[in-house]
């Protein structure tokens, strides 16, 4: 018995497959996604501009409630912002003082207008307040402790006004203003001397 000879066409193995080479395409969105992933930090981080923005691109959605003021618009649309001016309203009611004056030495330093006064003798004023009758209208005064002789120590000299009729001419007010001393625990002294006091008439 013969054995047959082998097929001369015997199997060659098969060659292995390579892996295909990226293609340019591949190799530049990888290049691209490793330039994004590297710099992704410094870019957030990067501040825009107004150069940066696309003029009439920005909306009331991108600006914050109540977080402008006029010191960012122009002088011209806060102007616009104003309304037209309202009919005017009714006279207030007479005020509650017809004049006050504050004085100090024979000086009014401040006043509610064409207020005078003298000063004849220590601790002795004679007060003019126009439009005002001194017999049918009282006045209240107040010492002026800055501009007074009083002390807070212990049995110290104590400033002090009032009003008072003496001799000042008809139509003015008299305003006496004196120093209280205490030489001892059962005396009390009177003295006049000019004080600092501030007078209203009602």
């Amino acid at each position: 018995m013969t054995s047959s000879p082998r097929s001369s066409t015997a199997r060659r193995p098969r060659p292995r497959l390579r892996p295909a080479l990226p293609t340019g395409l591949t190799l530049a969105v990888a290049a691209g996604a490793l330039v994004l992933t590297a710099t992704g930090g410094a870019v957030a981080g990067t501040l825009i501009t107004g150069a940066q923005v696309k003029n009439g691109t920005l909306t009331s959605a991108d600006v914050k409630d109540r977080s402008l003021r006029t010191a960012d618009l122009a002088p011209r649309a806060v102007t616009r912002l104003r309304g037209q001016r309202g009919p005017q309203g009714q006279a207030g009611a007479p005020g509650a003082v017809r004049g006050y004056a504050h004085i100090v030495g024979a000086n009014v330093n401040r006043q509610s207008g064409g207020i005078t006064v003298t000063n004849p003798f220590a601790g002795t004023y004679c007060v003019t307040v126009p439009g005002v009758d001194p017999a049918t209208s009282p006045a209240v005064v107040s010492l002026d402790y800055a501009h007074s002789s009083t002390s807070t120590e212990p049995n110290a000299p104590q400033g002090a006004v009032e009003v008072a009729t003496l001799a000042c001419p008809k139509g003015t007010f008299g305003v006496r203003t004196f120093i209280r001393t205490f030489p001892d625990a059962s005396t009390t002294v009177l003295e006049n001397a000019n004080q600092g006091f501030t007078i209203l008439v009602p």
